[in-house]
């Protein structure tokens, strides 16, 4: 953990089509639906990372489906 034992967890999927952000299936597919979740999972993950410079904590990222290196 940080110096303070304080730690930030994110909790994403894979982005697999068909079975992530399926509200927004009907509207845009199932491709880009997939497509939306990779990019606010890589948004999500950059914004935490740029936040250990501000203040020092851990950072772990939580996922379903997938592996570590399609990650």
């Amino acid at each position: 953990m940080g110096p303070m034992g304080e730690r930030l967890i994110v909790f994403t999927r894979y982005p697999v089509p068909g079975t992530t952000k399926t509200r927004l299936i009907p509207a845009v597919g199932a491709e880009k639906a997939a497509e939306y979740q990779r990019q606010m999972s890589e948004h999500t993950v950059a914004i935490a990372r740029s936040l250990q410079s501000v203040r020092p904590v851990e950072l772990e990222i939580r996922f379903t489906g997938g592996t570590a290196e399609q990650m």
